[in-house]
Formats: structure tokens, C-alpha cells, sequence
């Protein structure tokens, strides 16, 4: 490269890490059962954590060399950890750290940097800030950071005393999702059934996404969840004794409340990875203590234009749990996923309520015989068909999808590198009324499915940015893959449908 050109690379290369934008995450991972130990004798075991403070609050715990583990040799741990660091941006990719760490120069474009459990990632560039040195991360897969090594919980971790972090900067948080459509018996009514398997990037999304802009800072932890605004949508999260949302809509004379998701007593979680020779060996992740699956379901509209198909909405709030009592800082990450749609016939009103008691646990296993899903058990104790009413001259309809999705792992806010599991349940309600009575002909149907996986996953959409970024900065630079590691599924776990005309 000569000289001129050197000099135009290196100011857009810093121009371009001012104005980079986001990462995001969906889903992506694999594991084991339980809260034992894998193949190495010297399994390193995991606590919960105690109280953050200081820079640990604003940027994660900080992750020093464990003599216990194998390192890959591009690894770069970062002198003071935390305490090094003097911000992250809104998107957790780009890292200002201070110049005067011990080894801030060894921070090189390739090589990994491990700072605490939330500033690990592949280093895709490096600018001077000042004295200081921006560092942009992309993802890893833990095998990338761990040669050899055996994690495990040394007995199932409470899901308590979590910080909330706000991740609505954020891209790809409403976005068209992998759907199929299912039409009512009576013929007259298509909805959107969501499975969350995959994700996709459409023309007219990227007409209407804004231009590439600087990224702020990453807002603190909180012990509090704020309500989020995204899309048409303001959801509110909860956790932890119960994990759900309540979300609501009202836009062109449609509006829907509906509240979703696990009631708890004393959940935990489970989990062991062993890597040798840079190879997952084993894995697992299990949750424990799900009482039941509930679901509240209201909705009206004024005329028929208060009809949607909703997007796929990753809700802007991710739960993070410390657990840094290992060698290596980990955390329990959950994130939640839903689509809706609604079809009613004018002026028309549908609700439901139900609730499910779940038996045995949630989760799976990998070994050399392959993954293992553990299938959950559901009891009726309260009937979505039993509860639907519907007021309307015309048949009606109602589709829901929920996702949760459990990790364990490193990684930036947004995506864990580690093994993660993601229940689906999807419910879908038709009514088909001859004229306005609270009697129906219904139909009602409940599915789970479960994806699982070791590794990291972050929408296509982000990778395509990251790499666009590159590709003008860099010659022939190594594109960002959009996913790493084994996962599986979706796999059934659990189906009931009533007949198709319940009186």
C-alpha cells in the first residue's frame, strides 16, 4: 500500500469505527444437562456472583488468565480488565480502551481480546482515540478463546439478582421473521404461525433502514426493567420468579393486550461445556423449576383495517446474571422473541386465557452420541378453548408466538458465545360466528419447539453490515460468519389442537 493510500485507509478506518453501528442477537448455541461436571477431571465450577459495582457494573467483570485453562494462542487478555476500559458503544462493538493498559498494543486486527465476560470478541479493526484506542470486536465461538477446558455449575444457578441492559440501539429487532401461514377452517382467515428459525432481510427493509450513524454508549445495568417501546409494540419484561412479557398494541383501530410466558418456583439453571483440542466434547444447559405456561389473550378491533401480521420483535431488553465465581466470567443471558397476528371481521372482540403445568425440565445435552432434547410435560389447568369468547358477525382469529431463550456463556451484550437453549410456544385461535353470539365454532392449538446449540448466531442483516464495513477498508478482509458452532432443531417438543369446530 503506498503512502497516500495508507494514510486514506487509516482515516477512514477511524471514521469508520466512529460511525459503525450495531450488533444484535437472536439465537445460537448447544450443551449437556444438568449442573455436573463434563470430561475433564479438573472441571472448573461456577457461583453466582456477588453485587457489581464500579467499572464491573458499567462494563462487565473483569476476566484475568486462569492457569486452570488452555488458551488459544491469538488470545489477548487485557491488563486491568474493567478498569482498562473507558466505554463501549450502544451496540457493544466498538470498545474504548485505555492507552495506557499494559498490553493495549497488542491489541491487533485478528486476535482475540478478553477483557471481562461481556468485552470478549474477535478484534475486526483498531483506531487511535486520543491516547486512547478504539477496538472493534466482532463474534467468537468459545472454542475460539478455550483450547482445552471443562466448565460447570457446581450445583444449578438461581436465576436472581440479574441486571437489565437496555439494547434498543440495536438493529434488526423488528424484522420479518422465517414465517409459515396457516388458514382457518373456514378459509377466511390467514395468520402468521412463527417458528424463530431463521431470519430474514427484505428490499423494502432496507429502503426504510436509517443510514449508518455514530453509536452512543451503552446504557448501565439496571436492577429495574424499563418498558420498551419497539415497533408498534410496548412491551414490558418480566423477571425473575416468573419470565415473560406483557405486550401491548393499538394502532389503525386494532388493539391487543396479551401477557406470555413461565411461572417459576425457585428457577435455576444447569449447565457444563468440555472443550478439548479446540472441540465441543460436551454440553449442556438445563432450567429448572417451570411451574406452568400462561397465556392471557385480549383483543379488539374497530373495522377490518385494525388487522395486522407482525414481525418478528426481539424485545430491546436483555437480562444478564453474573456467575464469575470460575476461572473464566460467565453469565446466565435471557432474551425474549414474539410475532402476532390478528384477523377479526370488523367490529369484533377475542379473548382467551389458559394455563399450562409444565413437568421435568427444559433443556438438552450433546456428547458423542449426539443432542439429546429433554421433552417437558404440560397438564391443562386452564383451557384456552374453554375460555375463548368471541364477539363478531364473521370468523376471527388470533396467532402468538413467544420465545425464551436461555445462554450461558462470554460474549457482548446482545449474543453469549456458550450454550444456549430456546423454547417456542406458539398458540393460534379461530372463531367462526354466524352472527354476533358469544357461542363459536373455535379452534384452538398450542406448540412448543425447542432449538439448541454451542456456538453464537447474530442476524444475517448485521453480519452484511459488518462485512460491507470491511470489504471498504480492508483488501480481501475475512468476513464475519453470522453464525458459529453446532445447534439443532427446531424440534417439536409438544402439540394439542382441539377438533376443527369445538362447540
Amino acid at each position: 500500500m503506498t503512502g497516500r493510500k495508507a494514510t486514506i485507509g487509516r482515516n477512514r478506518l477511524a471514521a469508520g469505527i466512529a460511525l459503525l453501528v450495531v450488533l444484535a442477537a437472536c439465537s445460537s448455541g448447544g450443551g449437556k444437562s444438568g449442573g455436573g461436571g463434563g470430561g475433564n477431571p479438573a472441571a472448573a465450577k461456577f457461583a453466582p456472583s456477588g453485587p457489581l459495582e464500579g467499572k464491573q457494573l458499567l462494563y462487565g467483570v473483569s476476566a484475568p488468565r486462569a492457569p486452570s485453562i488452555t488458551y488459544q494462542p491469538d488470545v489477548v487478555f487485557l491488563d486491568g480488565g474493567a478498569n482498562s476500559i473507558k466505554g463501549v458503544s450502544a451496540d457493544g462493538m466498538t470498545w474504548t480502551v485505555s492507552g495506557s493498559a499494559a498490553n493495549v498494543a497488542a491489541l491487533q486486527p485478528d486476535k482475540i481480546m478478553v477483557a471481562t465476560n461481556y468485552g470478549v470478541g474477535r478484534i475486526l479493526a483498531v483506531a487511535d482515540s486520543g491516547a486512547d484506542k478504539k477496538v472493534l470486536l466482532g463474534p467468537v465461538a468459545l472454542t475460539d478463546v478455550v483450547k482445552d477446558g471443562t466448565f460447570s455449575s457446581a450445583e444449578p444457578v438461581p436465576i436472581a439478582g440479574f441486571y437489565a441492559y437496555d439494547t434498543s440501539g440495536q438493529p434488526g429487532l423488528v424484522a420479518d421473521g422465517d414465517v409459515a401461514t396457516s388458514r382457518a377452517e373456514s378459509g377466511a382467515v390467514t395468520l402468521p404461525e412463527a417458528r424463530f428459525v431463521g431470519y430474514t432481510d427484505t428490499r423494502s427493509q432496507r429502503s426504510t433502514r436509517p443510514d449508518i450513524r455514530p453509536a452512543g454508549n451503552l446504557p448501565a445495568a439496571t436492577p429495574t426493567i424499563p418498558t420498551s417501546a419497539v415497533g408498534d409494540y410496548h412491551v414490558q419484561t418480566v423477571c425473575c420468579t416468573d419470565v415473560g412479557l406483557h405486550i401491548g398494541y393499538d394502532k389503525g383501530g386494532g388493539r391487543v393486550s396479551a401477557t406470555v410466558g413461565l411461572k417459576f418456583t425457585k428457577p435455576s439453571v444447569g449447565f457444563h461445556i468440555a472443550i478439548g483440542g479446540s472441540k465441543v466434547l460436551d454440553a449442556g444447559v438445563n432450567l429448572y423449576g417451570a411451574a406452568a405456561l400462561k397465556f392471557d389473550i385480549s383483543a379488539a378491533t374497530m373495522s377490518g383495517a385494525g388487522n395486522f401480521k407482525g414481525p418478528r420483535v426481539q424485545v430491546p431488553v436483555n437480562i444478564q446474571i453474573p456467575i464469575a465465581a470460575g476461572p473464566i466470567p460467565m453469565t446466565v443471558g435471557i432474551q425474549q422473541i414474539f410475532s402476532m397476528g390478528l384477523a377479526l371481521s370488523g367490529q369484533a372482540s377475542l379473548t382467551a386465557t389458559g394455563e399450562y403445568s409444565v413437568g421435568g425440565s427444559l433443556g438438552f445435552s450433546v456428547d458423542s452420541g449426539g443432542p439429546h432434547v429433554s421433552t417437558p410435560t404440560l397438564t391443562t389447568k386452564t383451557s384456552l378453548i374453554d375460555t375463548m369468547k368471541a364477539l363478531s358477525v364473521g370468523p376471527s382469529g388470533l396467532d402468538l408466538a413467544y420465545a425464551l431463550k436461555l445462554s450461558v456463556g462470554i460474549g457482548t451484550i446482545g449474543f453469549t458465545a456458550g450454550a444456549w437453549y430456546q423454547l417456542t410456544a406458539a398458540v393460534g385461535l379461530t372463531a367462526n360466528t354466524p352472527g354476533i353470539s358469544l357461542v363459536a365454532c373455535k379452534n384452538a392449538r398450542l406448540t412448543l419447539f425447542g432449538r439448541y446449540g454451542v456456538g453464537y448466531s447474530i442476524p444475517n442483516v448485521v453480519a452484511k453490515v459488518i462485512n460491507a464495513f470491511l470489504g471498504a477498508i480492508f483488501s480481501n478482509p475475512k468476513p464475519v460468519q453470522p453464525s458459529a458452532g453446532p445447534s439443532w432443531g427446531p424440534t417439536q417438543l409438544f402439540k394439542r389442537e382441539t377438533p376443527p369446530c369445538s362447540k
